[in-house]
């Protein structure tokens, strides 16, 4: 990454390594064997979810917001951050099986004052049948390609919060599965547990929730998500930043 004003904060490269799951190494000794997560899709053919992105000190940062269509059989996931303060954009397309959210395609750009960052992504196999994802990152033009292989149950990580949606809400529920970091060229185990309800308040208003733990690798991420159907995602703790639900739309925009 280029060096940029002295003591000028780097947006970009924060939200590039916080965003949805990490690429740290797994230490998944005490983890159940992967599984498949997904139960059912509470979500409408279209939703638009928008959140605040709050740092520890209760400051709003910016915004992610989470948008499906359903497009025939698959779903767009896209995943938008925009920051402000560091003149931030990064969005994500990830398209996806829509019976099984079996990842298809993923493409994504993010961009600050100094720098700019390409992936993309196919999702596969290879000629002895094993899942894999041919990957392409370009990074203020320069250009690195990579085939990896990404296991069995393995779902990409941008579809996380769709994806812990999607599993059994019920108390202490477990499973664990394989989340592919595109960008990181890394396939590694997570585990989801359901650890009780909340009830919380967020810009969107009041809901009781189901608390959701994932662990990817040493690391640790609760969601929140409604016990009411659709089960919207209302909070979402990746420290040291939190994501609070304000906005909720369920109509696609009129074309002008």
């Amino acid at each position: 990454m280029s060096g940029g004003l002295p003591g000028k904060v780097r947006w970009l490269p924060v939200v590039l390594a916080a965003v949805l799951i990490g690429a740290a190494c797994s230490r998944a000794s005490d983890f159940p064997d992967a599984s498949d997560p997904v139960r059912f899709m509470p979500w409408p053919d279209y939703e638009l979810l928008r959140y605040d992105i709050i740092d520890q000190t209760g400051v709003t940062l910016g915004t992610v917001d989470f948008e499906v269509d359903r497009q025939d059989d698959e779903y767009q996931f896209r995943v938008l951050f925009l920051l402000p303060g560091g003149n931030v954009r990064d969005e994500t397309f990830l398209h996806v099986v829509a019976d099984t959210l079996a990842p298809l395609r993923y493409e994504r750009v993010a961009t600050d004052d100094d720098d700019t960052i390409e992936v993309k992504g196919v999702y596969g196999t290879d000629d002895e049948g094993e899942a894999i994802v041919d990957s392409v990152v370009i990074e203020n033009g320069s250009r690195e390609e990579e085939r990896v292989s990404i296991g069995e149950f393995a779902f990409d990580t941008e579809s996380s919060a769709w994806l812990w949606r999607s599993i059994d809400l019920s108390q202490d529920y477990e499973v664990s599965y394989r989340s592919v970091n595109v960008r990181a060229s890394r396939s590694q185990l997570v585990r989801l547990r359901v650890i009780g309800q909340d009830l919380l308040r967020t810009p969107a208003g009041l809901f009781q929730t189901w608390q959701v733990e994932a662990r990817p690798g040493l690391d640790r991420q609760t969601v929140w998500y409604a016990v009411d159907p659709p089960h919207l995602l209302v909070r979402w703790d990746l420290q040291p930043r939190q994501y609070l639900l304000r906005e909720i739309v369920t109509e696609r925009a009129v074309a002008r």
